[in-house]
């Protein structure tokens, strides 16, 4: 049977390497996130994917949660929270699991772990505040996880826990706050806009608890009539991974293939997830924040 599409899922830093033949063949290519770890790097891959005659999907597969696609729809769709102002998410989790030859202990093949494993998060706060990133400050450290590790003489530099603010063109306000070594799975986001605000939040907790493992809530005030909900998939999906997102992520890149419409992330959002997370890498490193257009001048990027 004839080959329709490519799938690109090697260690960060040898992307770019493999879809420069890969994009040779003019099939269809699902690649995975980051697209790259490093800024000039993503450019190169958004480069190329402009003249690309087929798919070219980013595999940023956390827009598929359940708390997330609801939290767009009431957001983008419905507007109920008016316009939006300020957007805040949280991850909670157990350290990063092995890879081959522990790759992603070491920011230099993942790109850091602000770009290896928020890049997901980074392009929801893009996603959700519909505007270019103007300024990026993050505070982190290796507190807990991987402080003793060493593979073949190197000793990990990865971030396990960290916060980030993001300023907008448009005047939105986001953070993400980061911990990886907590012994629980607690995921949340928060968007508030001028008439309401919405809490949402995926976890999974290691004791038996009456509280939903899936939360949504949208309060708008007096005025208006606020409500609940519990957003998740069937549980033979939910199981799939990342709480069914992974199931949807290759549904919708065999939607892209047909022609179909889809709401997975372009090429172009995958390199602002990129950006975002190098500058909040970059900030942690120098203490201070990042103008992202002098960050991509620096790149030799044009604006």
């Amino acid at each position: 049977a004839a080959v329709d599409g490519l799938i690109i899922s090697t260690p960060n830093y040898t992307h770019l390497e493999v879809l420069r033949v890969a994009a040779k063949s003019g099939k269809h290519i699902f690649l995975e996130k980051p697209m790259a770890t490093t800024v000039p790097d993503a450019y190169e891959i958004l480069k190329i994917s402009q003249d690309y005659p087929a798919v070219l999907q980013i595999g940023l597969q956390y827009r598929y949660k359940a708390m997330y696609v609801e939290a767009i729809h009431e957001a983008q769709e419905r507007k109920s929270l008016g316009e939006l102002k300020m957007v805040s998410i949280l991850e909670h989790r157990f350290p990063f699991l092995d890879k081959v030859n522990q790759w992603n202990k070491f920011s230099k093949y993942s790109g850091g772990t602000l770009v290896e494993k928020c890049c997901h998060y980074f392009d929801l706060l893009n996603l959700f505040a519909q505007a270019r990133p103007k300024k990026v400050f993050g505070t982190g450290s290796q507190a807990v996880a991987f402080t003793d590790f060493e593979y073949k003489g190197e000793k990990s530099d990865i971030l396990d826990n960290a916060f980030v603010t993001v300023e907008y063109a448009n005047g939105v306000r986001a953070s993400f706050n980061l911990c990886m070594f907590a012994p629980v799975y607690y995921e949340e986001i928060i968007l508030v806009g001028d008439e309401g605000r919405l809490k949402a939040y995926d976890e999974m907790p290691l004791y038996p608890s009456d509280q939903p493992k899936n939360y949504l809530e949208v309060s708008l005030g007096v005025d208006k009539p606020s409500r609940y909900s519990k957003p998740c998939y069937p549980e033979m999906i939910s199981e799939s991974g990342h709480s069914g997102a992974t199931f949807y992520e290759h549904v919708n890149l065999i939607d892209n293939i047909e022609g179909k419409p889809t709401q997975t992330a372009t090429v172009e959002e995958g390199f602002w997830a990129v950006v975002v997370g190098a500058a909040a890498e970059e900030s942690v490193k120098t203490g201070q924040p990042v103008v992202i257009n002098e960050m991509l001048e620096r790149n030799g990027i044009p604006l």
